[in-house]
């Protein structure tokens, strides 16, 4: 629909883009050094670094999601975990993973993609499944993602998911489109209840 109760669309967005424009979204380190080691503990209870491991099919398919959205020569996986998307990436392609849990056994990268220290356009793409609501700096981790990606940035992520032991934020898509709002949304789906699947892409890339 073009307009929605007297409202074009476009105007409803930029509605909320104003509204929300100088929303802050940060956590204290202590808050976050709390979720991430009760994210530790979930993991060695479960015996398992896979921390997405009971979530729905439809939302571990990560080569779906990679091929409804696109990806490059080079792949950064932010909260890369046990490096369950490596196994959906096919040959060629060159992955590095990022997490700020050290994870036994892979060669991933011990860091937090807010302090990351990649050069400008270090990637093709940057993903960041299931990651987003639990970080410290919500917005600086976005910069961050725009800065390194040169085509695009694949998100997977809870909308509108509470608060708890586990996550430090709860993300609404106005927090996204605020952030990315200078990048392409190609493509937002709602794949689970509450679960989405984001793409945008640097506007120069897409030609």
């Amino acid at each position: 629909m073009d307009w929605m109760n007297g409202w074009k669309v476009e105007n409803l967005t930029t509605n909320i883009l104003m509204k929300t424009k100088n929303k802050k979204m940060k956590v204290t380190k202590q808050q976050w050094n709390k979720a991430t080691e009760n994210l530790q503990k979930r993991r060695a209870l479960r015996k398992n670094l896979d921390d997405n491991i009971k979530l729905d099919e439809s939302i571990r398919n990560f080569g779906d999601h990679l091929e409804k959205c696109g990806y490059g020569n080079s792949i950064l996986d932010v909260g890369c975990g046990s490096q369950a998307l490596r196994n959906f990436i096919p040959n060629g392609i060159h992955y590095t993973g990022i997490d700020a849990i050290p994870v036994k056994n892979t060669d991933s990268i011990l860091m937090n993609i807010e302090e990351s220290t990649f050069e400008p356009k270090s990637f093709d793409t940057v993903c960041a499944f299931a990651v987003l609501d639990n970080c410290f700096d919500f917005d600086q981790a976005c910069q961050k993602m725009k800065e390194i990606a040169r085509i695009n940035i694949i998100i997977l992520t809870g909308i509108n998911i509470e608060i708890d032991k586990y996550h430090t934020f709860n993300l609404q898509l106005e927090d996204f489109n605020r952030n990315f709002e200078d990048m392409n949304l190609t493509h937002c789906e709602e794949i689970s209840p509450k679960v989405y699947l984001l793409n945008y892409n640097h506007y120069e890339t897409t030609n």
